[in-house]
């Protein structure tokens, strides 16, 4: 067997699944994760080159919209559980808001949540149309409804990632129950190889960190790479998880050093064509002593290049998704032309402090260092080969 080493993947994150795309680089400080790396794409170049706190961009570069905030599964520590059942957008208010994006020239959009984005109805079409436009498609699910998508989604998807979060079927009626156990560990694994089968883009299996009512989920870790190379998806990737206020789960000495040493076996089954990651979170989780990630800036890059978009309204990043102070208009009564141009918007932007307001680890904190610190004005260092920065 071909092994492969475990990819310690840059800036990689928990709010979006980025893409493994073909001819991506293939080591641990290039790797396809490497949200760093990205900002030196040509076509990303022009665009952080000009960023400043006062000079407005045409539009999000890569923009995050939750179709809807149901969900089938009811996951007890899922850290959207405040946001969930609250309804959902109207399909002819999606559709206009895609194509609003693409004439703003955003390049990628990722359908996420909230809820589960394939309960949302028409999600055919939405995947689709964004396709359709030439924008690229990333989507995040709990991987229960995928058969009602198949064509879609294996015809357009840049990526598919699935949150199981588990290797066998007691870990994932625990972490991840749905009623009466209606939709198990194999009915999702099923789903995930007929997408497989037939896929253009990547297919990642998310496996969470987790740990409720003293037990944990770190067991599973092995049981579930292999299980994800078996289903024929791409890469599996394992990473700590958050709680309710992003700040990273802490782990026990014993924990961690377990967690080390299931690391090593899950890279022994990686191979030329599927990939073991590890995001930089991880590496957090092992060496810093303070997990808030503190940050000595006061505005946000990424806010000028990225937005989230949901049935509650649009906001400056995931993390504060449902704040109010942080929410610039809702796509149910304007145009997301108009909210992005607002005037809502540019105030909300100035309110946004990451020195204050994000205490917490953000994956877009390097990106922001390297805007902020000049590196990503310099000139392109690669060619384009990911939309999904």
């Amino acid at each position: 067997m071909e092994h492969a080493a475990v990819e310690r993947a840059g800036t990689s994150g928990s709010t979006v699944g980025e893409s493994i795309p073909p001819g991506a680089p293939n080591s641990e400080d290039d790797g396809p994760f490497n949200l760093v790396r990205k900002l030196g794409q040509e076509s990303v170049h022009d665009r952080i080159s000009g960023l400043a706190p006062s000079r407005p961009t045409t539009g999000p570069y890569v923009a995050e919209i939750d179709p809807t905030t149901a969900c089938n599964l009811a996951c007890p520590e899922c850290i959207s559980g405040e946001l969930l059942n609250q309804g959902s957008l109207e399909h002819t208010k999606l559709i206009q808001t895609i194509d609003d994006l693409a004439e703003l020239g955003t390049r990628a959009v990722i359908f996420i949540g909230g809820g589960e984005p394939m309960t949302a109805p028409g999600f055919s079409e939405l995947v689709r149309r964004v396709h359709g436009h030439g924008m690229a498609v990333g989507i995040t699910t709990n991987g229960t409804l995928i058969s009602r998508h198949l064509d879609a989604v294996s015809e357009c998807a840049s990526w598919t990632r699935v949150s199981v979060d588990a290797g066998n079927a007691d870990t994932f009626a625990f972490f991840r129950p749905s009623r009466g156990n209606r939709l198990p560990l194999h009915h999702v694994v099923r789903q995930m190889e007929a997408l497989a089968k037939v896929k253009r883009g990547a297919l990642g299996y998310s496996f969470l960190l987790l740990k409720r009512d003293g037990r944990t989920n770190i067991e599973d870790m092995v049981e579930a790479t292999r299980l994800a190379r078996e289903i024929g998806c791409d890469y599996i990737e394992c990473k700590p998880s958050m709680e309710m206020d992003h700040k990273l789960t802490i782990w026990t000495a014993d924990e961690l050093r377990r967690i080390r040493e299931l690391i090593d076996e899950c890279t022994e089954l990686a191979t030329g064509s599927f990939r073991v990651h590890m995001p930089v979170s991880m590496f957090h989780v092992f060496e810093s002593a303070d997990l808030t990630q503190p940050k000595d800036y006061s505005w946000c890059p990424a806010t000028h290049m990225r937005t989230v978009i949901t049935p509650s309204g649009c906001y400056a990043c995931p993390y504060h998704r449902g704040r109010a102070e942080f929410r610039y208009g809702d796509v149910a009564k304007q145009s997301f032309r108009e909210l992005w141009a607002s005037g809502e918007r540019a105030e909300m932007l100035e309110r946004l402090s990451p020195d204050r307001d994000c205490r917490f680890h953000c994956i877009r904190h390097a990106q922001n260092e390297a805007v902020l610190s000049g590196v990503a004005a310099a000139e392109p260092t690669v060619g384009d080969y990911d939309p999904f920065i």
